[in-house]
């Protein structure tokens, strides 16, 4: 397991913006297992009707020497429609935040980052935010770094290979353990299905 780690330290995911790319899907797949918050309507955004995939920082707020790195899976995450609606007016995050602190969070700081922090956007990452284009980049680097921690306590576990292992009488049994392309693999295909069964069982109890 040591050496999957050392290969999740080693991905810049500040490059990684495929949507069909496995590991992207499974990072986005992560903010259903922290139960993200909507960053508006503070409830969580799987038990929306409809939700989308939201800029944290806006295309049309930031000009970036390196574009790509707007559409990077780090500047992306989960929001109703509703939410993701009213602040993606090209609104940079200082704007958008600050109108967030005091319509919808009366001033409660605290309140707000206990959401943000389910977007593993914790107190660095905010001030980061506040200072808009100054602090995108910053950002990037500092949200990879506690995104990688997240996805190597969800894959802390022992992960087994389904193949079939013959084993000799005497060996001791050792877990193969799936190299970090797989276990993004493995991680997406699994928390597309909870997600799945999630979804309908909210709805199908609302």
């Amino acid at each position: 397991m040591e050496q999957e780690r050392r290969q999740i330290d080693l991905l810049d995911l500040t490059k990684m913006e495929s949507h069909y790319h496995a590991i992207y899907k499974g990072i986005l797949s992560l903010f259903f297992l922290e139960h993200a918050r909507d960053f508006a309507e503070k409830k969580e955004v799987g038990h929306a009707a409809s939700y989308q995939k939201h800029h944290i920082f806006p295309k049309g707020a930031i000009a970036s020497e390196s574009p790509y790195l707007l559409d990077s899976v780090l500047n992306i995450t989960w929001l109703t429609n509703n939410t993701n609606q009213k602040i993606a007016k090209a609104k940079e995050p200082s704007v958008y935040l600050k109108e967030l602190l005091f319509e919808k969070y009366n001033g409660d700081e605290k309140e707000l980052l206990d959401v943000l922090k389910t977007h593993f956007i914790d107190r660095t990452a905010y001030e980061y935010m506040l200072k808009d284009e100054e602090g995108f980049e910053k950002f990037l680097m500092h949200l990879q770094e506690l995104i990688k921690e997240a996805i190597k306590q969800k894959l802390g576990m022992r992960i087994f290979s389904k193949e079939p292992v013959l084993i000799k009488p005497g060996d001791p049994y050792r877990a193969r353990e799936i190299s970090s392309a797989r276990c993004f693999i493995f991680l997406w295909r699994t928390l597309t299905e909870y997600s799945r069964n999630f979804l309908f069982f909210a709805r199908a109890n609302a």
